[in-house]
């Protein structure tokens, strides 16, 4: 995958719960749902609306709980899509 959580994201839920914000408090404040605190938990991305508002809760920058690594596989499949898109308008 090419956009990661910097440090996982059970750091960024232990990061979260040391400004207050523990896994209950998000659920039942209905900050972050249940799905979403699971996806985290096992490293899987959320919408950009949930790390906004993490972000926001951290007073943090994006950069600060995400990074971008080239992905070759995402390269190929772009490069694959292209050449389609090229064939069937020929």
């Amino acid at each position: 995958m090419a956009i990661r959580y910097k440090n996982g994201g059970k750091y960024i839920l232990e990061w979260l719960k040391k400004c207050g914000y523990s896994s209950y408090k998000l659920r039942t404040s209905g900050l972050i749902g249940e799905a979403a605190i699971s996806k985290i938990r096992n490293d899987k991305m959320v919408s950009l609306d949930i790390i906004n508002t993490i972000c926001t809760m951290l007073n943090c920058d994006i950069t600060d709980i995400l990074v971008y690594e080239r992905d070759e596989g995402t390269v190929a499949e772009i490069k694959q899509k292209e050449e389609k898109a090229k064939k069937d308008k020929e």
